[in-house]
């Protein structure tokens, strides 16, 4: 039996887990050592110590990989390439103690196991770039069984993320009902592939709390709800492409309710649900009581509610206590007579709700939030996230075609989603009622069929909130063609249309950003040109001579990520003070390797000197340093005097030095690091940043 050293944190909000197939034995006829091994994918991403609590969570505890015979057996199960964002593999259970001598020294086990075996990528562990490389994740590609040490944070690389981790059981965690449609011997309890339930409630009725139900690929027809209503782990084993359950508009297909366990829906197309009266909630999927609800990777698809919810229906009643996640989930063509065409929340007592890398498209409502409506009853309390989803396409006969958010006196929002070609009488994109917010997202084409709000519309009687969000292109029969009645910050409002006030109407109050019918200066607005990529092709990201970059005010930054996944907030003017930008972008600049004073340890600056400051741009595996533009190169906000192509780091690849004059640097005193950017000849902007020591003035 292992012992456990556990790694604690603060964990804000909740951790979507989808896990690919049940847990796999290493048996003891194999030379293994009897235990088990899940992996879980994680659409939203995960940080190491987030994925360590969560397999302490689940019963067990992040994969101990003490031999080559044990790696080569966990890494065969992480070949499906969902479990991969580029180099990024799943988390294992070593990290690196603080205080530990860089890069090898100080790795544990979180068992506490003797660190006697490691499988290093070459050139690993490296502590690259000072950047407290502290846990261990399997690296590069699915190929390989090799390890690489990254930090502790969900985007290990620039817009890379870690998206999965491996949960070691010394034990099977949990007893398996299997079904399958095509087995001609079904046996109770069902508990292997030969004796597999023919349907999925057969299955689920002999599961007890705890166990897992696996679902064979199959067109599953039911007349009657499948009713879910235990702490249980349902999920397909090939996904939602080949497993449907097909309620034929004769029911509701799904009812969710955990009796406050948990319970995790995943890989199903769910569709012809129909919430028929007196049931008026969640067509596909309702979902309710005092429960700990995940729905990850399915197609809710073509299901309808006489009342709200035409997809999925989640509702927390007066006293009652429901956390729900939907991610990882395509919701399309569903409707709702009343609220909610292709998700509803409605929140009576508390709720803890979070929606996530989901597709909303093509979903209708006759009243609020023809793709998905958020409803907090006055007095009910919680808080409803909706992140990185793209909701398209969607239609309200009345607010909110998008979205439709009114928190009461709780509190809501939205970030980081595309909300795009949506209408409604009011509030074409996305309407805000009170303590709502919508953040670092990107609002266009969206359109109002009778009054104002093209892109959005916030609330009558209390102010709503944008932040760092770009809105474009969105359209409004009276006024606010771009947005009404909300406070503004860090945003571009520009080219949306109206007969009166087009972009930002007068019942907003805008600060720090960047529309035509602003007054410059006033509240840090600019009424410049916000100079985007590619318009016309939908490319809002900042070209680098933008006067959005620095040009917002970092008291009102919500997330620390853009749109595009970026780090928030970054020096894009180099000028040593990083600033938001306007929008829903920060400029998109790739992370390449840069030396300041080649070969000195401490990068000291004299900024009384009327010398140069030579900095080296180190050829990588991800950049060619040759490939850049020297023309378009900044540094602290100077350009280079002089060039030249030399193997800096002596690695056999040419490299990029450069020479600044010192009084050109936009530094000072305090300043502790120092910016690079630049582009390479076919426009990818990358940037830059090396540790200074800059010389104090004589006093």
């Amino acid at each position: 039996m292992k012992t456990m050293t556990v790694i604690f944190s603060c964990i804000v909000g909740f951790v979507q887990i989808a896990s690919a197939a049940p847990p796999a034995e290493w048996p003891l006829t194999s030379e293994g050592n009897g235990h088990f091994y899940e992996v879980v994918y994680v659409p939203d991403s995960i940080s190491w110590t987030d994925a360590s609590n969560a397999a302490v969570n689940a019963g067990g505890y992040l994969a101990t990989i003490t031999s080559g015979a044990e790696n080569n057996f966990v890494h065969n199960l992480i070949g499906n390439s969902i479990y991969w964002d580029g180099p990024c593999g799943p988390w294992i259970g070593g990290f690196q103690t603080a205080g530990s001598p860089e890069p090898s020294g100080g790795w544990q086990w979180v068992t506490g196991e003797p660190f006697v075996y490691s499988n290093w990528n070459s050139g690993q562990p490296n502590e690259f770039n000072n950047n407290n490389e502290n846990c261990i994740h399997f690296g590069w590609n699915p190929e390989t069984p090799y390890w690489n040490d990254v930090p502790d944070r969900r985007n290990v690389f620039a817009s890379r993320y870690v998206q999965s981790y491996i949960i070691e059981y010394d034990d099977n965690p949990s007893p398996i009902h299997y079904v399958d449609i095509d087995n001609p011997t079904p046996l109770p309890p069902y508990t292997t592939w030969s004796t597999a339930a023919n349907e999925i409630q057969s299955a689920v009725n002999e599961a007890s709390n705890g166990d897992m139900v696996l679902v064979n690929s199959g067109h599953y027809v039911i007349s009657s709800t499948l009713d879910l209503l235990k702490s249980l782990n349902v999920q397909s084993v090939n996904g939602p492409e080949d497993t449907i359950i097909d309620a034929q508009h004769q029911c509701r297909a799904v009812r969710m309710s955990s009796n406050q366990g948990i319970l995790q829906l995943s890989g199903f197309t769910i569709t012809g649900g129909n919430s028929t009266p007196p049931f008026s909630r969640g067509g596909a999927i309702h979902a309710y009581g005092n429960s700990i609800i995940t729905v990850t990777n399915c197609y809710i698809q073509n299901n309808s509610s006489p009342g709200s919810g035409g997809g999925i229906g989640i509702f927390a009643g007066s006293g009652k206590a429901i956390s729900a996640t939907v991610t990882g989930c395509i919701i399309t063509e569903n409707d709702a007579v009343v609220r909610g065409g292709g998700i509803q929340v409605k929140i009576d007592g508390s709720g803890d709700i979070k929606i996530s890398n989901c597709i909303v498209e093509n979903n209708q409502a006759e009243r609020f939030g023809g793709g998905i409506d958020i409803w907090f009853i006055p007095g009910a309390e919680g808080a409803a996230f909706v992140e990185s989803c793209n909701i398209y396409s969607n239609l309200s006969l009345h607010h909110g075609g998008g979205i439709a958010v009114h928190a009461a006196d709780a509190v809501a929002g939205v970030s980081r989603s595309l909300i795009q070609n949506n209408t409604a009488v009011r509030g074409g994109g996305v309407r805000l009622g009170k303590n709502s917010m919508l953040s670092d997202s990107l609002v266009s084409g969206n359109k109002t069929t009778q009054f104002a709000g093209g892109g959005i519309s916030g609330s009558d009687s209390a102010i709503s909130t944008v932040l760092n969000c770009t809105i474009v292109n969105n359209q409004a029969q009276t006024y606010g063609g771009g947005v009404n009645k909300a406070f503004i910050a860090n945003s571009i409002v520009i080219d949306n249309k109206a007969p009166n006030q087009p972009d930002i109407a007068n019942d907003c109050l805008p600060t720090y950003s960047c529309s035509p019918n602003l007054f410059a200066t006033i509240n840090g607005n600019i009424n410049s040109n916000p100079q985007f990529v590619n318009p016309a092709n939908d490319d809002y990201r900042l070209l680098m001579t933008s006067p959005c970059i620095d040009a917002g005010t970092n008291a009102f930054v919500y997330s620390a990520y853009d749109l595009d996944g970026l780090d928030r907030v970054r020096d894009g003017d180099l000028d040593g003070t990083p600033i938001v930008d306007m929008g829903a972008y920060e400029l998109k600049a790739s992370t390449i390797t840069i030396y300041i004073k080649p070969g000195s340890d401490t990068n000291h600056i004299n900024l009384k000197s009327k010398g140069r400051v030579p900095v080296a741009v180190i050829t990588t595996e991800e950049v060619d340093a040759m490939g850049i533009d020297p023309a378009t190169v900044r540094f602290a906000g100077a350009s280079p005097v002089h060039t030249a192509y030399e193997d800096v780091d002596q690695d056999g690849d040419t490299d990029l030095l450069l020479h600044f004059l010192t009084q050109e640097l936009q530094l000072s005193y305090t300043s502790t690091d120092a910016y690079l950017i630049g582009q390479t000849h076919d426009g990818q902007i990358l940037m830059g940043v090396d540790t200074i020591t800059v010389v104090p003035k004589k006093k």
